[in-house]
Formats: structure tokens, sequence, C-alpha cells
């Protein structure tokens, strides 16, 4: 027992530094090439937790191969559109310029359903509403309305808004986020202000506090967050 325990930790900690030299993606976002290296990563730990009589480095030398294949071919991909286009592929359009490309949806297996529904999906309501439809190569489907679709933004009527930037947590559930306060250039004396003015006697009684890039500050307490809605 200790040793599949031993192992079982190895063999995880191992797993997760392979995931992370590969990069940080989705998994709806992976390239054909990050999948299968996933696979098979999954089916080698798996094979050496469940059978203690299989060897370590059997599981941790093809591990190590496996990282150097996929780091050289993201590589070479970057350097070479060839071997980009060998192992990632390429974006097939499925509808071109408002037309259905019925040549790329049988190449890519797509029905005229699944077709609408990813228009749907994507708070359409018609095909004829759409430009541009990408089946992309990690497979997810980008859609792209014609402009008379497209929904009217500030700079479409010349109104200048200020860019408010994201929310930075400071108080996370009664956690001050000291990296936070850092990053927006904020005071301990500042918070304590914006806590006072707020009728807060602790960071326990906060629930959410953020500042944006604008200095508009976000105040959830936890009285205003109950745990349970009755």
């Amino acid at each position: 027992m200790p040793t599949t325990i031993i192992r079982t930790v190895l063999l995880y900690l191992l797993t997760v530094a392979a995931m992370k030299i590969m990069g940080k993606r989705q998994i709806g976002q992976m390239q054909l090439s990050e999948l299968v290296t996933v696979t098979i990563l999954s089916e080698l730990v798996s094979y050496s937790i469940l059978d203690t009589d299989i060897p370590i480095i059997y599981s941790i030398a093809p591990v190590f191969i496996l990282i150097c294949l996929e780091v050289s071919i993201s590589f070479f991909s970057v350097k070479s559109r060839l071997v980009s286009r060998l192992f990632d592929g390429k974006p097939s359009f499925i509808i071109y310029k408002g037309k259905i490309n019925r040549k790329e949806m049988v190449t890519s297996r797509l029905t005229l359903t699944e077709v609408i529904s990813e228009i749907r999906a994507s708070g359409f309501n018609s095909v004829s509403e759409i430009y541009y439809m990408i089946l992309e190569p990690s497979g997810k489907i980008s859609v792209i309305p014609r402009i008379s679709k497209q929904p009217l933004t500030p700079a479409d009527a010349n109104i200048r808004i200020a860019e408010s930037g994201i929310d930075h947590g400071i108080i996370i559930d009664g956690k001050i986020i000291k990296n936070a306060l850092s990053v927006v250039g904020k005071s301990n004396k500042w918070l304590d202000a914006v806590l006072r003015s707020n009728n807060i006697d602790s960071f326990d009684d906060v629930f959410y506090l953020a500042v944006d890039d604008n200095d508009r500050v976000t105040v959830i307490k936890k009285t205003d967050a109950p745990e349970e809605i009755q």
C-alpha cells in the first residue's frame, strides 16, 4: 500500500509538471498533438499506478520523451508553417462571406443541424445573419455575424468611454489579497478608509471588495451574500 501511495504522488507531480511545461490551455483549445499527448500520458500514469510490478522508470522515461516531443513540435510549429499545418491543421470556413460551404461541411463532418445549432448558441436566429463561420484547428467554432447584425458599440456612435479595466479583488471571503493591493497601488490606509466609509469594522465582514482601474470600488458584505437563500 505505501508503494502505491508513493507511486501515485510521484506520478501525479510528474503529470502536473508535464502539463505546465506544455502550457496553459483549456481542453477545448488543445491542438491535436497536445490532445494525443495528454491521452497517452493519462494511460501511462494509470497503468503504473494500478500495476506496481511495472518499474516506475517505465512511466517516467516515456513521459519525458512525450514532453520533449511536444515542446519540439510546438517550437517548430512557430518556426515552420508546414510543421504547423501538419500537426495543428488549418481553419475550415463552414460559412464564407455569407455562403455555406457544403464541401467543408462534408470534410469536417458537420451536419446542417449542427451548424444551425452553433448559430443559435452564438445568439443569432438565422444562417442569413452570419458572414463567417470558422471551424478552428482546436475544434472550436467561431461565428462572425454580418455588420448589420453586430451590436452597436460606443465607438460606432462616436462616444468616448474611459476604460474601466478589470476588477482587482482586494478582499475575498474575509481574506485580504496583499498582492492585489500592491498591483493597484493602494495602501492599507486606503483600504481602512474604504471599510469605514461602508460602515465595515472588520475584514471578516467582507465577502468581496474590489477596485477597478478607474478606482471604482465594489463592496459586498457577507450579510448581502448569505450562504443560504430562504
